[in-house]
Formats: structure tokens, C-alpha cells, sequence
């Protein structure tokens, strides 16, 4: 699935727009597009704000994959939780 068709059916289904963002970015780092800017750019290019694309980046980063959706290596790129 593309990330169009992606946010298309989040916004089908009722997903909030912060849910919305962290599927999209999840879609983005399973994908390759791993690295901060490139998440943000992509994400945003797809009718979210920047700076909210970023705010939900780092907000949703951390090592406890219990309260985190993602973690950032020390490379700068960002991993999924398994």
C-alpha cells in the first residue's frame, strides 16, 4: 500500500490526525525512509505540518517499547520497536 492510499484510509476510517501521523511514520521507517528530515519531509508532503510531523517524531521515540513507537540509533536513524 502506498503511503497516499495509507492516509487515505486512515482518514476513511476516522484516525485521529496525531495517529495519522505516527502510522504514516511507522509506514516511512518500515519502508527505509529512516532518517529525521526524510521522515519529516515525506510525511509532511503529505498534508500534515512540519513541524507537527517532527513534534510526533520525537515524541514517539525511546528505547521502552511500551511507551515508544520507535527508538533513534546513535546513526541518527530510526528503528521500529519489534
Amino acid at each position: 500500500m502506498s503511503l497516499v492510499s495509507l492516509r487515505d484510509h486512515l482518514i476513511e476510517t476516522g484516525c485521529n490526525q496525531p495517529h495519522q501521523v505516527v502510522t504514516l511514520t511507522k509506514a516511512c521507517i518500515e519502508s527505509g525512509i529512516d532518517k529525521g528530515p526524510e521522515i519529516v519531509s515525506t510525511v509532511s508532503d503529505l498534508g500534515f505540518d512540519k513541524s507537527f510531523v517532527g513534534l510526533m517524531l520525537k515524541k514517539s521515540a525511546g528505547s521502552n517499547s511500551e511507551r515508544h513507537e520507535w527508538a533513534r540509533g546513535d546513526d541518527g536513524r530510526y528503528r521500529v520497536h519489534d
